[in-house]
């Protein structure tokens, strides 16, 4: 008698936590394009994440669930022809969205998967200048266009050792069009 063994690099009831670093942030060339103009000067960009952190809970050997948090920064400082006062435009971004995952494939170290993410997303302007000239009430403008936030992604971890790897994915939406980092399984 035979029996046949089928291996996974996840399974039902397995926890895995991540990590990741986003590329590119978008919005940052967004936001230059829509603070500049010809006559600014000196003008810097700023860039941070999407940083991210992920956990999943499989429910089953090929679905989990689970939550991700993310932040995001993007920023614009200039000064223009006519002054030599700063002005600085920022935009930071967060986001916790709740995670549907679909894991596919029966590799003891690869695991695919594709991610279906919704929850809730928020970003702030922030205005600061140096110019004496300047007034305003406050310098910190909610946008609230929508609290929505989602993402779509697929991607894969490769498990060096039995509970430690690395993970890539692409997605749209909720954090970076590529994402890198490191995961865990317990």
């Amino acid at each position: 008698m035979t029996t046949s063994v089928k291996s996974q690099a996840v399974e039902q009831g397995k926890m895995i936590v991540e990590g990741t670093y986003g590329w590119p942030n978008l919005w940052t060339n967004i936001f230059k394009a829509a603070v500049t103009d010809a006559h600014s000067k000196n003008i810097t960009t700023g860039t941070m994440g999407p940083v991210s952190g992920k956990f999943e809970y499989l429910v089953a050997d090929k679905i989990g669930v689970g939550v991700v948090v993310n932040y995001a920064n993007s920023s614009v400082k200039y000064s223009n022809d006519t002054s030599s006062f700063y002005y600085k435009f920022s935009v930071p971004r967060y986001r916790v969205m709740a995670k549907f995952g679909f894991h596919y494939g029966n590799s003891d170290v690869f695991d695919g998967y594709t991610n279906i993410c919704v929850g809730y997303g928020g970003f702030n302007f922030k205005y600061t200048t140096d110019d004496p000239n300047y007034i305003a009430d406050n310098n910190t403008y909610n946008l609230k266009i929508t609290p929505v936030a989602f993402r779509i992604c697929t991607g894969g971890r490769i498990f060096f050792t039995e509970n430690i790897g690395a993970v890539m994915e692409f997605g749209i939406g909720g954090g970076g069009l590529m994402e890198f980092g490191l995961c865990a399984k317990f």
